[in-house]
């Protein structure tokens, strides 16, 4: 998780159990919300956790990375990262074949 949020500026170190917005079940992370807390800086989402169903990182406006659906969890059935600063194209044939949800809006 930690090479997740490599880039960002603002984050704070705690144990992964004691991040706010992250979903804990079995020792393994299920979901990351981080929605409208004012992050910046990049993420690499090839290296969410294979465990993670939702990652929720929308209306921060300046959060940055690429989007490379290959490289996504095959959990993954939401992912939210509409208003922010991500770039590329988006290869939607190359999605996890569980993803229910995606907003990629206003990038």
């Amino acid at each position: 998780m930690e090479m997740v949020i490599e880039g960002v500026k603002n984050k704070e170190a705690k144990d992964i159990e004691q991040w706010e917005g992250v979903i804990v079940e079995n020792s393994k992370v299920v979901k990351i919300n981080c929605r409208d807390c004012s992050l910046t800086g990049s993420v690499h989402l090839e290296w969410l956790p294979s465990s993670v169903k939702k990652f929720l990182v929308g209306w921060n406006h300046k959060i940055t990375g690429t989007l490379d659906c290959a490289s996504l969890p095959t959990a993954m059935k939401e992912l939210l990262l509409g208003i922010n600063a991500f770039t590329g194209s988006i290869g939607l044939e190359r999605l996890p074949e569980r993803m229910e949800e995606i907003y990629v809006f206003h990038n």
